[in-house]
């Protein structure tokens, strides 16, 4: 049943007895707006106030586990000085940033207070290098390209006896003697495993039933890559005790008999 009321004489009908809700008071935009642009304006203000307050400034940058690469690489990689804020540093993307450098696999960092950022890496250990052309290709222990440089590095085995057709930077190396370049992959792996590669100025497979391995002046052979571990850690052993000789030293064997051909 429709009610109707009288309104100075005029029937009115009561729509709220239909379910028909009454008009809302109307909406108030423009203190919408002026609240909106306080809000924006105030964080504007609190994004300009840290930027430029100097206890918001990266005082230092401290990255260990560096072997190969060096400080300055990880601070240019990240895009670090001594005026830049710690806010732009951090949503820069830092790992994604360090992640860019070849050698290295792993990154952690976390801040010391407002001003000191530390960042923690994991290098890719470099198997060795191989001369191209003016260049050295360095690649790891899976047979990747992890660097091209014109440096060549020291600590860093040279390889010699891989025959590769081309190198892309962070690819495989595309080898024609697949089952050499598994002997140096296997070779270089006992070599980081006793963390020994500085010791060893080149590895030689250009023969796989003959491995070399040379230490100054003393050419260490292995013969096949069966017993590998045990046959180099033999040799270094007895390379203790031939400080400043130069000859030829037998491994070949995986018993304990070792011989050494001097040479004149």
């Amino acid at each position: 049943e429709i009610k109707k009321e009288k309104d100075n004489g005029n029937e009115k009908i009561n729509l709220e007895t239909l379910g028909v809700p009454s008009a809302k008071e109307p909406i108030d935009v423009e203190g919408i707006i002026q609240t909106v642009v306080i809000v924006l304006g105030s964080i504007l203000v609190l994004c300009i106030l840290l930027y430029f307050l100097p206890i918001f400034k990266v005082k230092e940058v401290n990255v260990s586990g560096l072997n190969i690469v060096s400080q300055e690489d990880v601070e240019k990689a990240i895009g670090y000085d001594k005026q830049k804020n710690i806010f732009i540093l951090l949503l820069g993307g830092i790992k994604d940033k360090v992640l860019t450098i070849p050698e290295i696999k792993e990154v952690n960092y976390k801040l010391e207070g407002l001003r000191t950022l530390n960042i923690k890496v994991n290098e890719i250990r470099v198997a060795g290098y191989i001369p191209y052309l003016d260049e050295y290709v360095y690649i790891d222990s899976d047979g990747k390209v992890v660097d091209i440089s014109k440096e060549k590095r020291e600590g860093i085995p040279l390889i010699e006896g891989l025959d590769f057709t081309s190198f892309s930077l962070g690819k495989l190396l595309d080898v024609s003697n697949d089952e050499s370049l598994k002997i140096i992959i296997e070779v270089t792996n006992v070599l980081n495993k006793y963390d020994i590669s500085s010791q060893i100025d080149s590895i030689d497979v250009t023969d796989s039933e003959n491995i070399s391995l040379y230490v100054g002046a003393i050419e260490v052979g292995i013969g096949t890559i069966e017993e590998c571990d045990h046959k180099i850690r033999m040799a270094l052993e007895a390379i203790k005790n031939l400080e400043g000789a130069k000859g030829y030293l037998d491994v070949t064997s995986s018993n304990e008999k070792i011989y050494f051909k001097p040479i004149a």
